[in-house]
């Protein structure tokens, strides 16, 4: 819902499972076309390279995919914290 006064968009009040789902469209976004991403590597790679290049691209896919879900998360939860105190400054 957008404030009048300050032109914020403010979660607490309105539709929250509507916007707790916009909120949630970029995560997920990411996450699948970090998945697109390793499946078509693992194709052209299996394709182009032979089998032991795959082995190489498979093992090494989840950690990555781990690694950009943790991030991810830990910049997802910084926010909270900037946020909360960005609003005790204003």
């Amino acid at each position: 819902m957008l404030n009048k006064v300050s032109q914020e968009i403010s979660m607490t009040r309105g539709n929250i499972p509507q916007q707790m789902i916009a909120f949630a469209v970029p995560v997920f976004l990411g996450q699948l076309f970090q998945q697109l991403y390793n499946t078509v590597d693992s194709l052209i790679v299996g394709n182009l390279l032979g089998s032991n290049a795959l082995a190489a691209v498979s093992s090494s896919g989840n950690l990555i995919f781990l690694l950009v879900g943790f991030f991810n998360g830990m910049a997802m939860g910084a926010s909270v914290v900037i946020s909360q105190e960005f609003g005790d400054i204003f």
